[in-house]
């Protein structure tokens, strides 16, 4: 069951995707940020959810987690990861065999889940099926901020998801780097902070600001 700050937190990023693409949710250590991020899923019941976590062992974490709190099956679900601990759902770092999994699955409910080093495979996957991740769950986000190997490639350009949901307890900024005399800037913030979002859809969690 969810604690009383995780439905509001998950409630809070349900409502902000009704206005704009991006929620960004900013618990504590131990809050439950993984579970909050399932519940959003499992509510929107998307046909292709994303869910992407920095290391391997917290991918079968959030594997164990997702199979807890959605009604994804093992054969509706993808590990794109170098090695996995979770027995009885498929692993693949080949973008084909992601692809193949995704084309077969049209009209299923499916679920990947991946490392941040490996959403090169999943954006050269959902090219080649010929889709489109409906909601991207990005927990521990604030390395979607950092540059270099791979972490940044959770951008629109490279990675085409409709709805992405950012998880974190130290939320960061990634700000545009300056233009070239006589061009603009592009603006390549990935993390929004509170300071970036419409007040009237946050919640306070001890002094932690839900977007």
């Amino acid at each position: 069951m969810l604690r009383a700050h995780q439905i509001r937190g998950a409630r809070a990023a349900l409502r902000q995707f009704e206005f704009g693409g991006r929620a960004t949710v900013v618990f504590p250590g131990g809050a439950g940020k993984t579970v909050l991020g399932a519940a959003v899923v499992e509510s929107l019941k998307a046909p292709l959810s994303l869910v992407v976590a920095p290391t391997l062992a917290l991918v079968d974490q959030t594997a164990a987690s997702y199979a807890n709190w959605t009604a994804h099956a093992p054969n509706e679900t993808m590990l794109v990861c170098h090695r996995t601990s979770r027995r009885g759902v498929g692993r693949s770092t080949d973008a084909g065999a992601v692809a193949r999994f995704l084309a077969e699955r049209r009209d299923k409910n499916t679920l990947l889940l991946s490392t941040y080093r490996s959403l090169p495979v999943v954006a050269a996957a959902l090219r080649a099926a010929g889709r489109r991740a409906d909601v991207g769950v990005f927990d521990e986000a604030h390395v979607t901020t950092f540059r270099g190997d791979g972490h940044g490639l959770a951008t629109d350009a490279n990675l085409d998801c409709a709805r992405r949901l950012y998880l974190t307890a130290t939320p960061r900024l990634l700000r545009a780097p300056r233009a070239e005399p006589g061009r603009t800037a592009t603006p390549a913030c990935l993390l929004y902070t509170s300071d970036a979002a419409d007040e009237g859809l946050g919640v306070d969690l001890g002094g932690r600001r839900i977007i």
